[in-house]
């Protein structure tokens, strides 16, 4: 019987891609920023520690940018996680001499939520939004494209945003196509 004593090594994670903010989207971000500091509380000091360093090339990245987009910008944004309720079933136990180990497992129960909801739900200029965001690779599950034809299908919008510069973009031209129907129905 041949022993293997060396120690076992788990392949590295690949890094994730990089997708930099541009500097007209960081510019942008932190105009918003201020502006709404301005209006909570215009002398507000150390004005600079709510500056986030968001780093959009992960998911949470992203959310965290786009959430905090939207709270500047005076609309309504909100993460959702879908991923149900961890329950701990773990406790420590002692032997009879002395030693200490970790019984049981962690398990997830079931969530409540509505399978494969968007990421983020918004509410811009009073419209509900759906935004999924999707990093690198990543692709809708059958869960997530059945959500999206029943926001479609109730005339909501549900947008797949894949990096903070095609967010800006298509907030800019969402904000756009509302003002110009708002002049057209007044």
């Amino acid at each position: 019987m041949k022993l293997n004593l060396l120690p076992t090594t788990t392949p590295r994670k690949k890094k994730p891609a990089s997708y930099p903010m541009s500097q007209a989207d960081k510019d942008s971000l932190k105009q918003l920023k201020d502006m709404a500091l301005d209006n909570i509380s215009p002398t507000l000091p150390y004005r600079e520690s709510f500056v986030h360093d968001y780093k959009p090339n992960t998911a949470n990245g992203l959310r965290r940018a786009i959430v905090d987009w939207l709270k500047f910008d005076g609309q309504q944004g909100e993460p959702i996680n879908v991923t149900g309720k961890m329950v701990d079933n773990t406790k420590k136990v002692t032997d009879i001499m002395g030693s200490q180990r970790i019984i049981g497992s962690v398990e997830y129960q079931k969530t409540t939520m509505v399978r494969g909801s968007a990421d983020i739900s918004a509410t811009i200029e009073g419209r509900s939004v759906k935004i999924e965001l999707k990093i690198n690779s990543d692709r809708q599950s059958h869960d997530q494209k059945d959500y999206q034809a029943s926001v479609e299908r109730a005339k909501g919008v549900y947008v797949i945003i894949k990096t903070i510069s095609g967010w800006a973009e298509w907030y800019k031209q969402y904000k756009t196509s509302l003002s110009v129907q708002t002049e057209l129905f007044t």
